[in-house]
This record gives C-alpha cells, structure tokens and sequence, in this order.
C-alpha cells in the first residue's frame, strides 16, 4: 500500500500584545492613617501576560458624584465645593501605588465615612490598556481639641468686661 514518508513542516506562531489585565480593589483608612496604611499596590491587582511588558500606572477621579459623605448617624454631611478641589489632589498615583493623602481629611467627625472611587489604568509599555474601580473609604475619627497660648494684659484699674480672655478664638 503506499510507503511513508517523513516532511519538514514549519508552524510560526505570531505573538500580539494582549491587554493588561487590572482587578477592583479596596482600601478602607483612617483620617490619621499612616502612609504606609494609606497607599495601595496596583501591581497586586494587576497582570501582563506578555513576557517583557512593564505595566504604568495611571488614575482618575469621576467628575461628578464622586464623593459619598455619610456622618456616624447615616445622615449626609455637606461639604464645601471649595474642600472638594483639596480632597481630590489628596489621590495620586505615585509608580505603581495608589496613594491617599489623609491629611485634607481631618475635618471628618468622629464615626463618619468619606467614600470614593478611583479609576486606576493599567497600560503596558506596547500601550494596551485597561481600567479599574478602586473604592477607597476613609473614616474620620475624634481628634483632640487644640489651644493655644494667649495674654491678657490688665491695670490695676481696668473693667470687669475688659478682664475677660475669651478662650474660643
């Protein structure tokens, strides 16, 4: 019936540049939190399959609604649209870490949450990109009251209205 015979066959296979991949995470902080409890790794949220890839990283802020300020009761807090522009910068994508500044967050009062999301992008060094949701709250706590030093300076023949320090300014 028919012999065998043995043939070279070439298979090339062509590589392409896939997607980075990026998973939602969470963060969840203090006003007084620590910065190394206030940054967040994306390069534990993220993957290349592409051998050789260097993922950078990249955030943004939605435009609007962005913050959700709930107070110890559940009740909203108002917040003022000047302070919004400080909470914001307070975000930054710092190499690969999400990083939160928690000092603009001071005013929160004690058993109150300020949550957001960011928008993380992950781009590979071929420029293929994906994005996602990182939900960051930061819980305000009960900081201690502070005063500072003042004078009252009297003579001997001054009112009883003049001889009062009014402690509040």
């Amino acid at each position: 019936f028919g012999g065998l015979s043995a043939k070279d066959v070439v298979i090339t296979l062509q590589g392409e540049n896939d997607l980075p991949t990026i998973t939602p995470g969470t963060l969840l902080l203090s006003e007084d939190a620590s910065p190394q409890s206030s940054t967040l790794d994306l390069t534990k949220y993220s993957f290349d399959k592409d051998l050789g890839d260097t993922l950078f990283y990249t955030r943004s802020v939605a435009a609007s609604g962005e913050f959700t300020f709930t107070s110890g009761t559940g009740a909203p807090l108002t917040v003022e649209l000047q302070k919004l522009d400080e909470l914001r910068a307070s975000f930054r994508v710092q190499g690969r870490d999400l990083t939160v500044d928690p000092s603009p967050w001071q005013f929160l009062p004690a058993g109150s949450t300020a949550t957001t999301t960011i928008e993380c992008t992950a781009t590979d060094s071929e420029g293929a990109r994906s994005s996602a949701p990182f939900t960051v709250t930061l819980q305000g706590l009960n900081d201690a009251p502070t005063i500072t030093p003042g004078t009252l300076l009297l003579s001997e023949d001054a009112s009883p209205q003049s001889s009062t320090l009014d402690l509040t300014k």
